[in-house]
């Protein structure tokens, strides 16, 4: 079986949590599956299609899920908040993927992050997170910045959200670069330099009932000249989408 992506985990980020339908209640269990579909990040690898599980727990102020990890919301304010998180980042590619990653290896790693919101006016939130790398596969560090808008639609919320990732030189070079163990006559070493990854995100999500709740999602991430340059990378930005069902206890 095929590794779970990077680009999937990315994607799952940026899902209304399954929990927040049911913001009302200050502890919860939710569970789910949820289907992604988006283009290949790598070159001549395959379409992604698949169906993952969504697993989620909130008691106060602490929440762990199967793609988030454990935070822990340290600050709740009227307008702001700040939150400290531990979570699992699954290898971006197995070298089966595709012919051109043939011969590289990429391991789990965790991420420790802090987190911080800020409301700006009625429905429109900053969000600023910091990410570090502590695992020693690479020592990398991220930054994320983004805005979000709150806008009801037809009696759905939808969130709209515009962000830019920027990776530091090590995590850029363990996702998109090719070491120098790993060149072949076929394929160069590459080392890109640090740089933004800027997205677009449409979130939506309907309670069917108190318990019953229907999520989705379509992203774009829209990939620098630095990665798109990378003899592994295929040469595009690329289009996601997910759509989920979540039940709470």
């Amino acid at each position: 079986m095929k590794t779970i992506h990077l680009f999937y985990v990315s994607i799952l980020a940026l899902i209304m949590p399954v929990s927040a339908i049911y913001a009302e209640d200050e502890s919860s269990f939710s569970f789910g599956l949820v289907y992604i579909s988006s283009e290949p990040i790598y070159l001549k690898a395959n379409a992604i299609s698949r169906v993952m599980p969504l697993l989620r727990y909130d008691r106060e102020n602490v929440s762990v899920s199967f793609q988030e990890g454990v935070s822990y919301q340290i600050l709740n304010g009227s307008a702001s908040s700040f939150t400290i998180s531990v979570a699992p980042k699954f290898k971006p590619y197995d070298s089966s993927d595709s012919v051109a990653l043939n011969g590289m290896d990429r391991k789990m790693y965790f991420d420790g992050s802090v987190a911080a919101f800020y409301t700006i006016s009625r429905g429109l939130t900053a969000k600023f997170k910091y990410s570090k790398e502590f695992t020693n596969e690479f020592n990398g560090d991220a930054v994320d910045l983004s805005l979000s808008q709150f806008i009801p639609f037809a009696g759905v919320p939808v969130i709209v959200t515009a962000g830019s990732k920027w990776y530091d030189r090590n995590r850029s070079e363990y996702l998109y670069g090719v070491y120098s163990a790993e060149a072949t006559s076929q394929r160069s070493q590459y080392a890109p330099s640090d740089g933004f990854v800027h997205y677009l995100g449409l979130n939506a999500f309907y309670k069917i009932t108190d318990s019953i709740g229907i999520f989705s999602n379509i992203n774009v991430n829209f990939l620098p000249a630095a990665v798109k340059n990378s003899p592994i990378i295929s040469d595009k930005n690329t289009i996601s989408f997910v759509i989920g069902l979540g039940y709470r206890f």
